[in-house]
Protein backbone atom coordinates (compact mmCIF):
# COMPACT_ATOMS: atom_id res chain seq x y z
CA UNK A 1 0.00 0.00 0.00
CA UNK A 2 3.08 2.26 0.18
CA UNK A 3 5.49 3.47 -2.01
CA UNK A 4 8.37 5.73 -2.02
CA UNK A 5 7.40 9.66 -1.71
CA UNK A 6 7.89 10.92 -4.99
CA UNK A 7 8.70 8.13 -7.14
CA UNK A 8 6.12 6.10 -9.11
CA UNK A 9 6.78 2.39 -10.26
CA UNK A 10 6.70 1.10 -14.03
CA UNK A 11 3.44 -0.90 -12.46
CA UNK A 12 1.83 2.24 -11.21
CA UNK A 13 1.95 3.80 -14.61
CA UNK A 14 0.12 1.18 -16.35
CA UNK A 15 -2.98 1.36 -13.83
CA UNK A 16 -2.99 5.07 -14.67
CA UNK A 17 -2.82 4.24 -18.58
CA UNK A 18 -5.72 1.90 -18.11
CA UNK A 19 -7.92 4.72 -16.40
CA UNK A 20 -6.44 7.27 -19.09
CA UNK A 21 -8.22 4.44 -21.48
CA UNK A 22 -11.27 4.03 -19.77
CA UNK A 23 -11.70 8.10 -19.67
CA UNK A 24 -10.76 7.93 -23.48
CA UNK A 25 -13.72 5.11 -24.25
CA UNK A 26 -16.39 6.88 -21.20
CA UNK A 27 -15.72 10.20 -22.81
CA UNK A 28 -15.92 9.35 -26.65
CA UNK A 29 -18.88 7.14 -26.59
CA UNK A 30 -21.08 10.17 -27.64
CA UNK A 31 -18.89 11.17 -30.68
CA UNK A 32 -18.33 7.66 -32.03
CA UNK A 33 -22.35 7.33 -32.20
CA UNK A 34 -22.88 10.57 -33.59
CA UNK A 35 -20.32 9.71 -36.62
CA UNK A 36 -22.47 6.33 -36.52
CA UNK A 37 -25.84 7.94 -36.84
CA UNK A 38 -24.69 11.09 -38.87
CA UNK A 39 -26.56 11.36 -42.25
CA UNK A 40 -26.73 13.02 -45.50
CA UNK A 41 -29.64 14.70 -44.36
CA UNK A 42 -28.78 15.46 -40.85
CA UNK A 43 -24.72 15.88 -40.45
CA UNK A 44 -22.83 15.06 -36.92
CA UNK A 45 -21.00 18.65 -36.71
CA UNK A 46 -17.92 16.59 -34.46
CA UNK A 47 -19.30 18.20 -30.79
CA UNK A 48 -21.91 17.28 -28.09
CA UNK A 49 -20.89 19.88 -25.32
CA UNK A 50 -20.47 23.87 -25.77
CA UNK A 51 -20.37 22.92 -29.69
CA UNK A 52 -20.01 27.48 -29.96
CA UNK A 53 -16.93 27.42 -27.96
CA UNK A 54 -15.46 23.77 -29.87
CA UNK A 55 -16.40 25.36 -33.14
CA UNK A 56 -14.47 28.83 -32.52
CA UNK A 57 -11.35 26.40 -31.86
CA UNK A 58 -11.78 24.73 -35.72
CA UNK A 59 -12.16 28.26 -36.55
CA UNK A 60 -8.76 29.11 -34.65
CA UNK A 61 -7.61 25.24 -36.18
CA UNK A 62 -8.92 26.83 -39.60
CA UNK A 63 -6.60 29.63 -39.23
CA UNK A 64 -3.50 27.86 -39.06
CA UNK A 65 -4.35 25.04 -41.80
CA UNK A 66 -4.25 27.65 -44.44
CA UNK A 67 -0.46 28.78 -42.98
CA UNK A 68 -1.27 32.11 -40.88
CA UNK A 69 0.15 32.16 -37.43
CA UNK A 70 -1.59 35.29 -35.95
CA UNK A 71 -5.01 35.21 -35.27
CA UNK A 72 -7.84 37.20 -36.56
CA UNK A 73 -11.44 37.16 -34.87
CA UNK A 74 -13.85 35.01 -38.04
CA UNK A 75 -16.67 35.99 -36.12
CA UNK A 76 -16.81 40.01 -36.59
CA UNK A 77 -16.34 41.74 -39.51
CA UNK A 78 -14.58 44.85 -38.50
CA UNK A 79 -10.74 44.81 -39.85
CA UNK A 80 -8.01 44.60 -37.67
CA UNK A 81 -4.47 43.80 -37.04
CA UNK A 82 -4.01 39.90 -35.66
CA UNK A 83 -2.21 38.63 -32.66
CA UNK A 84 -0.21 35.81 -31.53
CA UNK A 85 -3.24 34.11 -29.71
CA UNK A 86 -4.55 30.53 -29.71
CA UNK A 87 -1.41 28.87 -30.55
CA UNK A 88 -2.14 25.45 -29.67
CA UNK A 89 -5.26 25.78 -31.75
CA UNK A 90 -2.93 27.46 -34.86
CA UNK A 91 -0.33 24.87 -34.26
CA UNK A 92 -3.01 22.09 -34.32
CA UNK A 93 -4.51 22.88 -37.84
CA UNK A 94 -1.05 23.55 -39.76
CA UNK A 95 -0.30 19.84 -38.65
CA UNK A 96 -3.63 18.63 -39.83
CA UNK A 97 -2.83 20.68 -43.17
CA UNK A 98 0.28 18.42 -43.35
CA UNK A 99 -1.17 15.27 -42.79
CA UNK A 100 -3.83 16.34 -44.88
CA UNK A 101 -6.36 15.29 -42.45
CA UNK A 102 -10.07 16.84 -41.22
CA UNK A 103 -9.93 19.50 -38.28
CA UNK A 104 -12.26 18.01 -36.75
CA UNK A 105 -10.64 14.51 -36.61
CA UNK A 106 -7.09 15.63 -35.49
CA UNK A 107 -8.74 18.03 -32.62
CA UNK A 108 -10.39 14.46 -31.75
CA UNK A 109 -6.59 13.01 -31.57
CA UNK A 110 -5.11 15.70 -29.77
CA UNK A 111 -8.23 15.27 -26.74
CA UNK A 112 -7.02 11.49 -26.67
CA UNK A 113 -3.60 12.58 -26.59
CA UNK A 114 -3.74 14.84 -23.80
CA UNK A 115 -5.66 12.71 -21.31
CA UNK A 116 -3.28 10.41 -20.34
CA UNK A 117 -0.68 13.36 -20.45
CA UNK A 118 -3.23 14.78 -17.99
CA UNK A 119 -3.22 11.78 -15.95
CA UNK A 120 -0.15 10.98 -15.56
CA UNK A 121 0.63 14.89 -14.22
CA UNK A 122 -2.20 14.58 -11.55
CA UNK A 123 -0.67 11.01 -10.66
CA UNK A 124 3.12 12.34 -10.29
CA UNK A 125 2.05 15.45 -9.03
CA UNK A 126 0.10 12.99 -5.70
CA UNK A 127 3.45 11.51 -5.66
CA UNK A 128 5.06 13.86 -4.69
CA UNK A 129 3.27 14.89 -1.12
CA UNK A 130 2.55 10.72 -0.13
CA UNK A 131 4.13 7.32 -0.69
CA UNK A 132 0.98 5.91 -0.10
CA UNK A 133 -0.41 4.59 -3.56
CA UNK A 134 -3.96 4.06 -2.38
CA UNK A 135 -3.60 7.78 -1.78
CA UNK A 136 -2.48 8.63 -5.76
CA UNK A 137 -4.86 6.01 -7.20
CA UNK A 138 -7.66 7.35 -5.02
CA UNK A 139 -6.83 11.20 -6.24
CA UNK A 140 -6.63 9.90 -10.16
CA UNK A 141 -9.87 8.17 -9.26
CA UNK A 142 -11.39 11.16 -8.18
CA UNK A 143 -9.76 13.54 -11.20
CA UNK A 144 -11.30 10.85 -13.88
CA UNK A 145 -14.82 10.19 -12.83
CA UNK A 146 -15.22 13.03 -9.89
CA UNK A 147 -18.29 15.30 -10.06
CA UNK A 148 -20.72 16.93 -7.91
CA UNK A 149 -24.56 16.88 -7.35
CA UNK A 150 -25.08 19.12 -10.52
CA UNK A 151 -27.39 15.72 -11.50
CA UNK A 152 -29.39 16.50 -8.91
CA UNK A 153 -30.02 20.09 -9.94
CA UNK A 154 -31.15 18.81 -13.15
CA UNK A 155 -33.41 15.50 -11.83
CA UNK A 156 -35.52 18.39 -10.04
CA UNK A 157 -35.82 20.64 -13.36
CA UNK A 158 -33.88 23.39 -12.18
CA UNK A 159 -32.80 26.01 -14.76
CA UNK A 160 -29.85 24.91 -17.35
CA UNK A 161 -28.27 28.04 -18.38
CA UNK A 162 -24.35 28.27 -17.68
CA UNK A 163 -23.36 30.15 -14.83
CA UNK A 164 -26.74 29.54 -13.24
CA UNK A 165 -26.04 25.66 -12.31
CA UNK A 166 -23.67 23.69 -10.25
CA UNK A 167 -20.10 24.50 -11.98
CA UNK A 168 -19.74 20.51 -12.08
CA UNK A 169 -22.05 20.30 -15.52
CA UNK A 170 -20.12 22.77 -17.00
CA UNK A 171 -17.40 24.55 -15.96
CA UNK A 172 -14.30 22.08 -17.88
CA UNK A 173 -11.61 24.83 -16.25
CA UNK A 174 -12.36 23.02 -13.03
CA UNK A 175 -13.21 19.92 -13.67
CA UNK A 176 -10.80 17.31 -15.46
CA UNK A 177 -13.85 15.00 -16.56
CA UNK A 178 -15.13 18.02 -19.33
CA UNK A 179 -11.63 19.41 -19.97
CA UNK A 180 -11.37 15.75 -21.16
CA UNK A 181 -14.84 15.55 -22.69
CA UNK A 182 -14.47 18.26 -25.17
CA UNK A 183 -11.29 20.71 -24.54
CA UNK A 184 -7.60 19.30 -25.39
CA UNK A 185 -5.81 22.56 -24.65
CA UNK A 186 -7.09 22.61 -21.12
CA UNK A 187 -6.22 18.78 -20.76
CA UNK A 188 -2.22 20.22 -21.73
CA UNK A 189 -2.69 23.37 -19.43
CA UNK A 190 -3.31 21.39 -16.58
CA UNK A 191 -0.74 19.21 -17.29
CA UNK A 192 2.19 21.75 -17.88
CA UNK A 193 0.50 23.91 -14.72
CA UNK A 194 1.04 20.60 -12.29
CA UNK A 195 5.05 19.99 -13.59
CA UNK A 196 5.53 23.80 -13.15
CA UNK A 197 4.20 23.55 -9.58
CA UNK A 198 5.98 20.28 -8.81
CA UNK A 199 9.24 21.71 -10.00
CA UNK A 200 8.54 25.02 -8.40
CA UNK A 201 7.93 23.30 -4.86
CA UNK A 202 10.94 20.94 -5.22
CA UNK A 203 12.66 24.42 -5.93
CA UNK A 204 11.30 25.98 -3.01
CA UNK A 205 12.34 23.72 -1.25
CA UNK A 206 15.94 22.79 -2.23
CA UNK A 207 16.80 26.28 -2.83
CA UNK A 208 17.41 24.93 -6.20
CA UNK A 209 17.43 27.87 -8.98
CA UNK A 210 18.17 25.01 -11.39
CA UNK A 211 14.47 23.91 -10.67
CA UNK A 212 12.89 26.57 -10.58
CA UNK A 213 14.45 28.05 -14.21
CA UNK A 214 12.73 24.43 -15.11
CA UNK A 215 9.54 25.90 -13.37
CA UNK A 216 9.55 28.88 -15.68
CA UNK A 217 10.03 27.23 -18.69
CA UNK A 218 6.61 24.72 -18.20
CA UNK A 219 4.86 28.05 -17.19
CA UNK A 220 5.90 29.15 -20.34
CA UNK A 221 5.27 26.61 -22.59
CA UNK A 222 2.05 27.18 -20.87
CA UNK A 223 1.30 30.49 -21.02
CA UNK A 224 1.10 30.01 -24.84
CA UNK A 225 -1.30 27.68 -24.42
CA UNK A 226 -3.33 29.08 -21.84
CA UNK A 227 -1.74 32.50 -20.65
CA UNK A 228 -3.79 32.06 -17.44
CA UNK A 229 -1.69 29.49 -16.17
CA UNK A 230 1.80 31.41 -15.30
CA UNK A 231 0.19 34.22 -12.57
CA UNK A 232 -1.71 31.37 -10.61
CA UNK A 233 1.51 29.34 -10.18
CA UNK A 234 3.93 31.98 -9.02
CA UNK A 235 0.57 33.53 -6.62
CA UNK A 236 0.34 30.15 -5.66
CA UNK A 237 3.93 29.10 -5.08
CA UNK A 238 4.37 32.91 -3.24
CA UNK A 239 2.14 31.99 -0.95
CA UNK A 240 3.65 28.86 -0.20
CA UNK A 241 7.04 30.39 0.29
CA UNK A 242 5.50 33.29 2.76
CA UNK A 243 4.19 30.08 4.69
CA UNK A 244 7.45 28.37 5.10
CA UNK A 245 9.25 31.83 5.95
CA UNK A 246 6.08 32.31 9.03
CA UNK A 247 8.39 32.13 11.43
CA UNK A 248 11.55 33.60 9.58
CA UNK A 249 14.21 30.52 10.53
CA UNK A 250 15.30 30.54 6.72
CA UNK A 251 16.42 32.77 3.94
CA UNK A 252 13.73 34.66 1.99
CA UNK A 253 15.37 35.92 -0.57
CA UNK A 254 16.72 32.56 -2.30
CA UNK A 255 13.19 31.52 -2.73
CA UNK A 256 12.17 35.38 -3.90
CA UNK A 257 14.81 34.45 -6.54
CA UNK A 258 13.32 30.62 -7.30
CA UNK A 259 9.55 32.57 -7.52
CA UNK A 260 11.13 35.52 -10.46
CA UNK A 261 12.61 32.38 -12.36
CA UNK A 262 9.83 30.45 -12.47
CA UNK A 263 7.83 33.62 -13.76
CA UNK A 264 9.95 34.75 -15.90
CA UNK A 265 9.84 33.01 -19.16
CA UNK A 266 6.35 33.26 -19.62
CA UNK A 267 6.64 37.22 -18.49
CA UNK A 268 7.35 38.80 -22.35
CA UNK A 269 4.57 36.67 -23.93
CA UNK A 270 2.33 38.15 -20.68
CA UNK A 271 3.38 41.74 -21.31
CA UNK A 272 2.64 40.97 -25.47
CA UNK A 273 -0.92 40.24 -24.61
CA UNK A 274 -1.28 43.28 -22.33
CA UNK A 275 0.26 45.52 -25.11
CA UNK A 276 -2.34 43.89 -27.72
CA UNK A 277 -5.40 43.76 -25.80
CA UNK A 278 -4.45 47.57 -24.54
CA UNK A 279 -3.65 48.92 -28.18
CA UNK A 280 -5.78 47.09 -30.54
CA UNK A 281 -9.10 48.34 -30.06
CA UNK A 282 -10.88 45.25 -31.86
CA UNK A 283 -9.30 42.75 -29.60
CA UNK A 284 -9.84 45.09 -26.60
CA UNK A 285 -13.59 45.01 -27.25
CA UNK A 286 -13.37 41.17 -27.20
CA UNK A 287 -11.43 41.33 -23.73
CA UNK A 288 -14.05 43.54 -22.33
CA UNK A 289 -17.20 40.73 -23.91
CA UNK A 290 -15.27 37.95 -22.74
CA UNK A 291 -16.77 37.69 -18.96
CA UNK A 292 -15.95 34.86 -16.87
CA UNK A 293 -17.59 35.58 -13.69
CA UNK A 294 -17.99 33.50 -10.73
CA UNK A 295 -21.23 32.18 -10.08
CA UNK A 296 -22.93 31.99 -7.13
CA UNK A 297 -21.31 30.35 -4.17
CA UNK A 298 -23.73 27.60 -4.08
CA UNK A 299 -23.32 26.37 -7.82
CA UNK A 300 -19.33 26.04 -6.14
CA UNK A 301 -20.80 24.11 -3.34
CA UNK A 302 -23.03 22.20 -5.04
CA UNK A 303 -20.30 21.21 -7.78
CA UNK A 304 -17.26 20.52 -5.30
CA UNK A 305 -20.24 19.16 -2.30
CA UNK A 306 -18.94 16.00 -2.22
CA UNK A 307 -15.04 16.35 -2.54
CA UNK A 308 -15.20 19.04 -0.23
CA UNK A 309 -16.42 16.80 2.74
CA UNK A 310 -13.79 14.64 1.92
CA UNK A 311 -11.53 17.25 1.84
CA UNK A 312 -12.03 18.62 5.35
CA UNK A 313 -11.39 15.25 6.82
CA UNK A 314 -7.71 14.91 4.57
CA UNK A 315 -7.36 18.48 5.41
CA UNK A 316 -7.63 18.27 9.10
CA UNK A 317 -5.05 15.32 8.56
CA UNK A 318 -2.39 17.52 6.88
CA UNK A 319 -2.63 20.09 9.34
CA UNK A 320 -1.85 18.24 12.09
CA UNK A 321 1.06 16.25 10.21
CA UNK A 322 4.35 18.13 10.65
CA UNK A 323 4.70 17.61 7.34
CA UNK A 324 5.13 21.09 5.58
CA UNK A 325 5.25 19.46 2.12
CA UNK A 326 1.56 18.79 1.98
CA UNK A 327 0.13 22.32 3.58
CA UNK A 328 0.24 23.73 0.13
CA UNK A 329 -2.33 21.57 -0.76
CA UNK A 330 -4.15 23.59 1.72
CA UNK A 331 -2.92 26.38 0.89
CA UNK A 332 -4.04 25.76 -2.89
CA UNK A 333 -7.95 24.45 -1.66
CA UNK A 334 -8.20 27.79 0.40
CA UNK A 335 -7.08 30.14 -1.91
CA UNK A 336 -9.13 29.36 -5.07
CA UNK A 337 -12.50 30.51 -3.14
CA UNK A 338 -10.88 34.44 -2.50
CA UNK A 339 -9.86 34.59 -5.85
CA UNK A 340 -12.86 33.39 -7.46
CA UNK A 341 -14.26 36.33 -6.15
CA UNK A 342 -11.90 39.11 -6.70
CA UNK A 343 -13.24 42.21 -8.32
CA UNK A 344 -11.70 40.88 -12.07
CA UNK A 345 -13.78 40.29 -15.30
CA UNK A 346 -11.75 36.81 -15.07
CA UNK A 347 -12.77 35.27 -12.18
CA UNK A 348 -13.31 31.65 -12.93
CA UNK A 349 -9.48 31.42 -14.77
CA UNK A 350 -8.22 31.10 -10.93
CA UNK A 351 -10.53 27.75 -11.06
CA UNK A 352 -7.88 26.31 -13.06
CA UNK A 353 -6.89 22.97 -11.82
CA UNK A 354 -8.56 23.67 -8.35
CA UNK A 355 -10.37 20.22 -8.32
CA UNK A 356 -7.07 18.88 -8.08
CA UNK A 357 -5.88 19.83 -4.42
CA UNK A 358 -9.25 18.97 -3.26
CA UNK A 359 -9.09 15.47 -4.37
CA UNK A 360 -5.80 14.48 -2.88
CA UNK A 361 -7.31 15.87 0.41
CA UNK A 362 -10.14 14.16 -0.08
CA UNK A 363 -8.06 10.93 -0.54
CA UNK A 364 -6.08 11.74 2.06
CA UNK A 365 -9.66 11.61 4.34
CA UNK A 366 -10.85 9.01 2.52
CA UNK A 367 -7.61 6.64 2.94
CA UNK A 368 -6.54 8.19 6.55
CA UNK A 369 -10.24 8.09 7.97
CA UNK A 370 -11.42 5.79 6.24
CA UNK A 371 -9.86 2.58 4.50
CA UNK A 372 -7.15 2.17 7.21
CA UNK A 373 -9.40 2.43 9.75
CA UNK A 374 -12.19 -0.39 7.97
CA UNK A 375 -10.59 -3.44 9.82
CA UNK A 376 -11.74 -1.94 13.55
CA UNK A 377 -15.41 -2.20 12.58
CA UNK A 378 -17.34 -4.84 13.65
CA UNK A 379 -19.01 -5.58 10.44
CA UNK A 380 -15.66 -5.95 8.62
CA UNK A 381 -14.23 -8.27 11.05
CA UNK A 382 -17.00 -10.33 10.93
CA UNK A 383 -16.76 -10.27 7.33
CA UNK A 384 -13.24 -11.13 6.52
CA UNK A 385 -13.77 -14.40 8.61
CA UNK A 386 -14.50 -15.67 5.54
CA UNK A 387 -12.28 -16.46 2.55
CA UNK A 388 -14.52 -14.50 0.01
CA UNK A 389 -14.22 -11.08 1.51
CA UNK A 390 -10.51 -9.76 2.06
CA UNK A 391 -9.51 -6.90 4.09
CA UNK A 392 -8.17 -5.75 0.30
CA UNK A 393 -11.60 -6.09 -1.66
CA UNK A 394 -13.36 -4.70 1.18
CA UNK A 395 -11.36 -1.22 0.89
CA UNK A 396 -11.56 -1.40 -3.33
CA UNK A 397 -15.26 -1.89 -3.05
CA UNK A 398 -15.59 1.12 -0.57
CA UNK A 399 -12.89 3.54 -3.01
CA UNK A 400 -15.64 1.98 -5.88
CA UNK A 401 -18.98 3.24 -3.57
CA UNK A 402 -17.28 6.45 -2.87
CA UNK A 403 -16.22 7.10 -6.99
CA UNK A 404 -19.46 5.52 -7.96
CA UNK A 405 -21.84 8.12 -5.65
CA UNK A 406 -19.30 10.80 -7.66
CA UNK A 407 -20.09 9.87 -11.17
CA UNK A 408 -23.80 10.75 -11.75
CA UNK A 409 -22.96 14.03 -13.11
CA UNK A 410 -20.74 12.62 -15.33
CA UNK A 411 -23.00 9.63 -16.70
CA UNK A 412 -25.61 11.85 -16.71
CA UNK A 413 -23.76 14.30 -19.37
CA UNK A 414 -22.69 11.51 -21.27
CA UNK A 415 -25.96 9.22 -20.89
CA UNK A 416 -27.96 12.75 -22.19
CA UNK A 417 -25.84 13.65 -25.07
CA UNK A 418 -26.03 9.73 -26.18
CA UNK A 419 -29.76 10.68 -26.02
CA UNK A 420 -29.43 13.88 -28.33
CA UNK A 421 -27.84 11.68 -30.85
CA UNK A 422 -30.40 9.98 -30.98
CA UNK A 423 -32.68 12.37 -32.06
CA UNK A 424 -30.22 14.36 -34.15
CA UNK A 425 -30.72 17.53 -32.67
CA UNK A 426 -28.92 20.80 -33.10
CA UNK A 427 -26.61 22.78 -32.73
CA UNK A 428 -24.69 18.82 -32.07
CA UNK A 429 -26.19 18.10 -36.07
CA UNK A 430 -27.07 20.62 -39.10
CA UNK A 431 -28.88 20.15 -42.17
CA UNK A 432 -26.57 18.15 -45.15
CA UNK A 433 -27.72 21.01 -47.76
CA UNK A 434 -26.29 23.37 -45.02
CA UNK A 435 -23.47 21.55 -44.86
CA UNK A 436 -22.76 21.58 -48.39
CA UNK A 437 -23.38 24.68 -49.12
CA UNK A 438 -20.74 25.68 -46.47
CA UNK A 439 -18.16 23.67 -47.79
CA UNK A 440 -18.86 24.90 -50.87
CA UNK A 441 -18.23 28.47 -49.37
CA UNK A 442 -15.23 27.16 -48.54
CA UNK A 443 -13.83 26.04 -51.93
CA UNK A 444 -15.29 29.22 -54.13
CA UNK A 445 -14.87 32.01 -51.95
CA UNK A 446 -12.16 34.18 -50.48
CA UNK A 447 -11.79 33.25 -46.60
CA UNK A 448 -11.56 37.09 -45.92
CA UNK A 449 -14.70 37.81 -47.22
CA UNK A 450 -17.51 38.35 -44.57
CA UNK A 451 -20.76 36.09 -44.68
CA UNK A 452 -23.89 37.42 -43.33
CA UNK A 453 -26.18 34.61 -42.01
CA UNK A 454 -28.37 33.65 -38.37
CA UNK A 455 -26.03 33.45 -35.64
CA UNK A 456 -26.63 29.08 -35.36
CA UNK A 457 -24.96 29.36 -39.08
CA UNK A 458 -22.38 31.96 -38.43
CA UNK A 459 -20.77 29.36 -35.78
CA UNK A 460 -20.97 27.00 -38.12
CA UNK A 461 -19.21 28.80 -41.16
CA UNK A 462 -15.74 30.02 -39.61
CA UNK A 463 -14.70 26.73 -38.52
CA UNK A 464 -15.81 24.80 -41.89
CA UNK A 465 -15.66 27.04 -44.61
CA UNK A 466 -12.86 29.15 -42.82
CA UNK A 467 -14.69 32.81 -43.96
CA UNK A 468 -15.54 35.81 -41.65
CA UNK A 469 -18.67 36.36 -40.63
CA UNK A 470 -21.00 39.04 -39.23
CA UNK A 471 -21.96 37.42 -35.96
CA UNK A 472 -21.28 33.63 -34.59
CA UNK A 473 -20.08 33.30 -31.18
CA UNK A 474 -21.02 35.71 -27.96
CA UNK A 475 -17.09 37.06 -26.94
CA UNK A 476 -15.68 36.85 -30.06
CA UNK A 477 -18.30 39.28 -31.59
CA UNK A 478 -17.64 42.88 -31.57
CA UNK A 479 -21.08 43.91 -30.08
CA UNK A 480 -22.59 40.72 -30.35
CA UNK A 481 -26.15 41.09 -28.87
CA UNK A 482 -26.72 44.26 -31.56
CA UNK A 483 -25.40 42.85 -34.32
CA UNK A 484 -27.86 39.63 -33.80
CA UNK A 485 -30.64 42.49 -33.23
CA UNK A 486 -29.19 43.49 -36.44
CA UNK A 487 -29.40 39.95 -37.94
CA UNK A 488 -33.06 39.44 -36.32
CA UNK A 489 -34.03 42.51 -38.50
CA UNK A 490 -32.29 42.04 -41.60
CA UNK A 491 -33.93 38.75 -42.00
CA UNK A 492 -37.52 40.32 -41.16
CA UNK A 493 -40.18 40.35 -43.81
CA UNK A 494 -41.13 44.04 -43.00
CA UNK A 495 -37.66 45.96 -43.02
CA UNK A 496 -36.88 48.28 -45.73
CA UNK A 497 -34.33 46.82 -48.20
CA UNK A 498 -32.63 50.66 -47.30
CA UNK A 499 -31.27 49.35 -43.93
CA UNK A 500 -30.26 45.73 -45.67
CA UNK A 501 -28.27 47.94 -48.13
CA UNK A 502 -26.79 50.21 -45.40
CA UNK A 503 -26.35 46.97 -43.27
CA UNK A 504 -24.50 45.38 -46.18
CA UNK A 505 -22.50 48.12 -47.70
CA UNK A 506 -21.52 49.49 -43.64
CA UNK A 507 -19.45 45.60 -42.52
CA UNK A 508 -18.28 45.48 -46.06
CA UNK A 509 -20.43 42.04 -46.52
CA UNK A 510 -19.66 39.80 -49.76
CA UNK A 511 -22.24 37.11 -48.98
CA UNK A 512 -25.63 36.05 -47.59
CA UNK A 513 -26.48 33.02 -46.61
CA UNK A 514 -29.70 31.54 -46.96
CA UNK A 515 -30.60 28.33 -45.06
CA UNK A 516 -32.79 26.12 -42.85
CA UNK A 517 -31.66 28.88 -39.34
CA UNK A 518 -32.04 31.92 -41.59
CA UNK A 519 -35.98 30.75 -42.48
CA UNK A 520 -36.70 30.40 -39.01
CA UNK A 521 -35.31 33.67 -38.24
CA UNK A 522 -37.65 35.38 -40.48
CA UNK A 523 -39.77 35.38 -43.65
CA UNK A 524 -37.28 37.97 -46.12
CA UNK A 525 -37.10 36.47 -49.50
CA UNK A 526 -33.81 37.35 -50.63
CA UNK A 527 -34.74 36.58 -53.94
CA UNK A 528 -36.34 39.13 -54.55
CA UNK A 529 -33.99 41.73 -54.17
CA UNK A 530 -32.08 43.29 -56.70
CA UNK A 531 -28.75 43.83 -54.84
CA UNK A 532 -28.35 40.35 -53.93
CA UNK A 533 -27.14 37.66 -56.83
CA UNK A 534 -27.55 33.77 -56.21
CA UNK A 535 -24.11 31.81 -56.68
CA UNK A 536 -25.38 28.61 -54.74
CA UNK A 537 -29.16 26.96 -54.83
CA UNK A 538 -28.82 23.24 -53.68
CA UNK A 539 -30.79 21.33 -50.75
CA UNK A 540 -32.70 24.24 -49.52
CA UNK A 541 -29.60 26.58 -49.22
CA UNK A 542 -28.89 29.53 -51.53
CA UNK A 543 -25.54 31.92 -51.59
CA UNK A 544 -26.08 34.96 -52.98
CA UNK A 545 -23.33 37.70 -54.04
CA UNK A 546 -23.97 41.24 -52.60
CA UNK A 547 -24.36 43.41 -55.77
CA UNK A 548 -22.64 46.27 -55.30
CA UNK A 549 -25.15 49.34 -56.04
CA UNK A 550 -27.93 47.11 -56.51
CA UNK A 551 -31.36 48.49 -55.49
Amino acid sequence: MSGRRGQVTSQEWLWVLACALALIVFTSLPYLWGWRVSTPERVFSGFMYNVEDCNSYLAKMKQGARGEWLFHLPYTPEEHKGGLFFLFHIVLGKLAALLNWPLVVVYHLARLLFIPVLLAAVYHFAAYFTGWRAVRRVTTLFIVFGGGLGWLWVATGQPAALGAMPVDLWLPDGFAFLAAYAFPHLCLSQALMLCALRQGLQALGETSWRRGLAAGLVTGLASLVHPFVPPLVVVLLGLYALWQNRRRDRAFWPQIAVIVLAGLPSGPYLFYLLLVFNTNPIFGVWQAQNLTLSPAPIHYLLGYGPTCLLALAGGVYVWRRSDERCKFLLIWALTVPLLAYLPLKLQRRVLEGCQIPLATLAAFGLVRYGLLPLSRWRPVRWLIRFPRYTLPRLRRFAVAVVVLAMLPTNLLLVLGHVGMVGQRVSPAFNPGGMVRAVDWLGSHTDPHETVLAAFSTGNYIPAHAGNRVFAGHGPETVNSEAKQDMIHRFFAAGTDNAFRRDLLRDFNIAYVFYGPYERAVGEFQPAEAAFLEPLYDKGGTVIYQVVKGGR
